[in-house]
This record gives structure tokens, C-alpha cells and sequence, in this order.
């Protein structure tokens, strides 16, 4: 964003934010001067619950076999070949969950700022996504050598804040969620959390990206 800002600086001769609008921006950011880490707490429900809707279509997608459906439509039939019909099946039962998720999350995070306007209630939303893009206008906006170092870098925690509690809260009931299904009762939580430990000091970056899967080949013993 700080690149898009000298970009446009420099195209057009104007910056898309400065002065008083810009101080306000840094401002919304800061973790005591706001209510940036309450607001990235409501993002990060909003993240758990995209998620939840997200999971739900792409169920509906696989149970309700709309792939199939659609290969075999009426209408679309005369229209399509089989071979794109089979492609779009594809691409729908792969991709519809996660593109209805963030369709969404956008509108979740887009109207939250409304909703407070509306209700009259200090309720908005804060996403690190979005506070580091603010953030970087805001800097290019008012200078760099025009803020005070300390002010920045309160500022700059305040945007690791908002992405620690964006993370806390959407993992924390996603992982409320997952252990319910699973029939884990509070009582077996201590146990559960200690195989769990075990398991991410073994293979820690199984956290970080998926495992990658072998398929196994069960094959028939030879007749002697």
C-alpha cells in the first residue's frame, strides 16, 4: 500500500491521504488510543464464522451432488458440451464453499462500520490485512520524519496486536467447534491438549502448511 500511495503521489501529483484524515487512520490503529483490539476480536469472529458459512455450501456442494446436476441438466445440456459441463462441475464442487466464504467475509467486514453508524454503537471491525494497508498510507501520507518514533511504534505493535487476536479468536472457536464434533468433553481437554503438544513438537509444520498425503494402494496377494 505504501508503494500504491508514491505510485499515485507520483502519477498524479496528490496524495490519496494526508493531514488531519491520515492522523486519524494512524490513529485508529494505535492499541490504546482506540478500539483496535476489541474491533480485530469482532473481525475475527466475522473470519470464524465465513468459515463456518464456507464449510456449509461446500457440504451442501458434495451431499446434495450438484457436480451431477449440473452434468446432467436439461437446459444446460443444450447449451454445453460435455466436456465443459464436466469442467464446470469441477470447478463448483472445488471452488463454490471457499468463493461464497469470502464473498461473505467481505460483506461482514465491509458493513461493520456501518452497522455501528446505524445502531449508534461503537462496533467496527479491524483486520491485519487491512491496518497494515491503512497504516502504510497513513505513514507515506503525514512523512515518515514527521511522526514521533515512539508514536510509530506503538502504532506498528498495535497492528501485530490486531493480527494476534484476529488469529486467537477465529482459531479459538474453530477449535471449540472441531473438539465438539469430535465428542471431547471439557474433562478430557488437559489429556487432549498434551497429545496435541506432543504432536507439534514432532511435526511442527504440519501447523504450518498441509501434510502432503500418500495414496496407498491396497493390493490383492498373488494366488500361488
Amino acid at each position: 500500500m505504501w508503494l500504491i500511495g508514491w505510485g499515485y503521489d507520483k502519477l498524479f501529483g496528490a496524495k490519496l491521504l494526508a493531514g488531519a484524515a491520515a492522523a486519524k487512520m494512524l490513529d485508529d490503529q494505535h492499541p490504546w488510543h482506540s478500539l483496535s483490539l476489541l474491533y480485530a476480536c469482532n473481525a475475527g469472529f466475522f473470519l470464524f464464522l465465513s468459515g463456518i458459512i464456507a464449510g456449509y455450501v461446500q457440504n451442501k456442494i458434495r451431499f446434495g451432488r450438484i457436480p451431477e446436476r449440473l452434468q446432467t441438466h436439461p437446459i444446460l445440456r443444450l447449451s454445453l458440451s460435455p466436456a465443459r459441463l464436466k469442467r464446470l462441475g469441477d470447478y463448483v464442487e472445488k471452488h463454490a464453499g471457499s468463493i461464497i466464504g469470502n464473498i461473505c467475509l467481505g460483506f461482514f467486514l465491509g458493513m461493520a462500520g456501518f452497522i455501528g453508524e446505524i445502531f449508534g454503537i461503537r462496533f467496527d471491525i479491524r483486520h491485519i490485512t487491512i491496518s497494515s494497508g491503512n497504516t502504510a498510507l497513513a505513514v507515506y501520507g503525514l512523512g515518515i520524519h514527521n511522526i514521533g518514533r515512539w508514536y510509530l511504534a506503538q502504532v506498528l505493535l498495535g497492528v501485530l496486536g490486531i493480527g494476534f487476536f484476529n488469529f486467537l479468536v477465529s482459531f479459538s472457536l474453530a477449535f471449540f467447534v472441531a473438539v465438539r464434533s469430535r465428542g471431547i468433553k471439557l474433562k478430557d481437554y488437559p489429556e487432549f491438549l498434551g497429545i496435541l503438544w506432543r504432536y507439534f513438537r514432532n511435526s511442527p509444520m504440519d501447523f504450518v502448511r498441509p501434510r502432503r498425503r500418500l495414496v496407498q494402494q491396497n493390493t490383492l496377494p498373488h494366488a500361488e
